[in-house]
């Protein structure tokens, strides 16, 4: 009866530690844990599902026990899970909606799929791009770099707030040393045409290649060969 101890129990089957691996006995102790008071095993319990951990996809399950594990045991990636997937299918908008606020209150870095929601009006009565615009900067300055394109993006467009080239630049670049690659060509074209720190844009643009994006590769060498950010240079930019 306690869902902690399912919870280890789950965890010691299904990677064999102690007994020989046993996926059937691993499900059935997530169950039992997520019934009875351990939301890490509900957590567990919708991983395996969801893979196949038995030999057989439960999407539906696996739902379920993200489900529970966001209305129960207040897990905010749950939360974020299970409301990308029913906006995702398009089904039950309104409850989607519901579960994407409870996990942007419960931890403000999952804001970024409640603001999806705003910005394609899903569960609501018509877009709300103010809103959108709150939720990704919310969840891009609680460390969710992820989202700081999609700000960094409507900073620049002025979407759904006043147009602001410099947080644009700002955020994609905190994107871009975060690894979120694409974000690197962004701020190096932003600031480009911004026309304001050659160096910074060749650097960003470098730094985007380095992590094997094509694009910003391909913004290297056109910088390069203009000259900006440094002598211009046809072998640099080949």
């Amino acid at each position: 009866g306690d869902g902690a101890a399912c919870y280890v129990a789950g965890w010691l089957y299904e990677n064999g530690k102690g007994t020989p691996k046993n996926a059937g006995a691993a499900i059935e102790a997530y169950r039992a844990g997520c019934t009875t008071g351990s939301g890490d095993a509900c957590m567990n319990l919708a991983t395996a599902l969801d893979k196949g951990l038995a030999g057989k996809v439960d999407t539906d399950g696996a739902n379920g026990a993200y489900d529970k594990a966001c209305r129960d045991y207040d897990n905010a990636g749950a939360c974020q899970l299970i409301a990308t997937r029913l906006g995702k299918a398009k089904q039950d908008l309104p409850r989607a909606l519901e579960l994407a606020r409870r996990g942007c209150t419960l931890d403000p870095k999952e804001c970024g799929t409640l603001a999806e929601f705003f910005r394609l009006g899903f569960g609501m009565a018509a877009p709300d791009q103010a809103s959108a615009t709150r939720y990704y900067k919310q969840a891009c300055e609680s460390g969710e770099l992820g989202w700081c394109q999609s700000y960094g993006e409507r900073a620049w467009a002025g979407t759904g707030m006043p147009k602001d080239t410099a947080i644009a630049v700002a955020v994609l670049e905190r994107a871009c040393k975060g690894r979120y690659i694409a974000s690197c060509y962004l701020a190096a074209e932003h600031l480009a045409a911004l026309g304001t720190d050659d160096l910074r844009a060749a650097t960003l643009a470098t730094i985007g290649c380095d992590y094997k994006d094509g694009t910003a590769c391909w913004y290297a060498g056109v910088l390069a060969a203009q000259g900006k950010g440094g002598m211009a240079s046809n072998e640099r930019a080949l």
